[in-house]
């Protein structure tokens, strides 16, 4: 899992912006001061919120971590911190690593190094950015106008490598998406989710729900008549049950949106 070779194409890292020579004490000592506090209390409480907001920035960045991506193995600095925080699969890579270099502690002089040669750099692009900023979208897109295909990728990419609160957050896009007014997506764009071997169960109850109650099913099937049966056969059950009255002919999706999230023993979904 670990590779040595280098890349000519290098990745900018997400926000906030680090070199990934730059692992020094300084700069974890200056990455506090890019926190904004919400509250404008007193002096007393501004001092207190800052200092606690000191230690959880500390404990969660750490040393930069590189990440080789895609075929031409494109190079990503993540902090470890960060990537131990979301994600499960990268936490158990990150202490894999530290065993095959003989468990050295964090800022070492040699950086642990994770090889994902087989994910699209585009996708990981996103992550790399949703992991500093917690936003999908950049400052020029709408979820509106973000491709199906884009956030399908993320989804299926969050669940390979065991980031809910990535997944959780595709939902929360694909909802504002359609509430926004986007089209649904295509068969040949949805059909490849009811063919893969990935779980993904809580976007297909989802989709399947947005198209029993949202879409106009009988244009959907004329225009696109090449929906996967395994799709057709779970949307007449998604309907049967609205028939019988288990599922709101109208219901707002935002609101019962943790119905379709992700939640495990280190990250459960926070109930409103």
């Amino acid at each position: 899992m670990t590779v040595k070779r280098k890349s000519s194409r290098i990745a900018t890292p997400g926000p906030p912006r680090t070199s990934p020579s730059s692992t020094t004490t300084a700069e974890h000592q200056r990455s506090p001061k890019r926190i904004k506090t919400e509250n404008s209390g007193s002096p007393t409480e501004g001092k207190a919120n800052k200092s606690k907001q000191d230690r959880i920035d500390r404990s969660a960045f750490g040393q930069i971590v590189f990440v080789y991506v895609g075929p031409e193995l494109i190079r990503y600095g993540i902090h470890e911190g960060v990537l131990r925080q979301n994600s499960t699969w990268f936490k158990d890579a990150l202490d894999t690593a530290s065993i095959a270099n003989g468990g050295q502690e964090d800022f070492c002089d040699k950086p642990k190094s994770i090889n994902l040669a087989e994910e699209d750099p585009a996708i990981f692009n996103r992550f790399n950015e949703w992991v500093y900023t917690q936003k999908l979208c950049s400052e020029a897109e709408t979820p509106k106008e973000l491709p199906w295909s884009t956030i399908f990728d993320m989804y299926t990419f969050a669940e390979r490598r065991g980031i809910p609160k990535l997944q959780n957050a595709c939902i929360n896009l694909i909802i504002r998406k359609v509430k926004n007014g986007g089209p649904f997506p295509s068969q040949d764009i949805l059909n490849p989710l009811w063919k893969t071997a990935a779980k993904v169960s809580q976007l297909r109850l989802l989709l399947l729900e947005l198209y029993a109650v949202k879409c106009d099913l009988k244009a959907a099937l004329v225009r696109n008549g090449g929906f996967h049966h395994r799709f057709l056969h779970d949307l007449v059950i998604i309907l049967y049950e609205m028939k019988e009255g288990d599922l709101e002919q109208d219901p707002d999706f935002w609101k019962r949106r943790q119905k379709y999230y992700v939640s495990t023993p280190e990250n459960p979904v926070a109930l409103d």
